[in-house]
């Protein structure tokens, strides 16, 4: 009989244990969906970016123009360089409006800003043209 009343509390035993990690694995499942849903929502914040190319008025790319993108504040958000094609990409931006100022270190070119506007993930690039600026010239009498 005491045999007997062994293999009862050792099968109820490792019943109540199975029972237990059944609901820790429903647990855990419960917190990984959570954490997938968390990813997913905040993915839709950051997948956003702005991207375009930099070009003089002959449609020639520049290389190595700085481009700033700033919020509607003035404060600074990032910083870029475009790339030996003339290429940009500000990755990761939160919707909102902000101003991109492109400026070229070689003298001769104005610099150029645009208000830009990031709504959704639809990235629409850009193309900055830089114009040459105009040269003083003095004659003397």
């Amino acid at each position: 009989m005491i045999k007997l009343a062994f293999i009862f509390i050792t099968l109820f035993l490792t019943v109540e244990s199975l029972a237990a990690q059944t609901n820790r694995v429903r647990s855990l499942k419960s917190e990984v969906r959570v954490c997938a849903w968390t990813d997913i929502e905040t993915e839709a914040f950051t997948t956003n970016k702005i991207s375009g190319i930099v070009t003089d008025s002959n449609a020639a790319f520049i290389p190595k123009v700085t481009l700033e993108l700033r919020s509607q504040t003035g404060s600074r958000i990032a910083l870029v360089k475009s790339d030996k094609k003339g290429n940009f990409v500000f990755p990761l931006i939160s919707p909102g409006r902000y101003l991109l100022k492109a400026r070229w270190s070689k003298p001769g070119f104005n610099c150029r800003e645009i208000e830009i506007e990031v709504a959704g993930s639809v990235d629409r690039p850009r193309t900055l043209v830089l114009e040459v600026s105009p040269k003083e010239v003095v004659i003397e009498h």
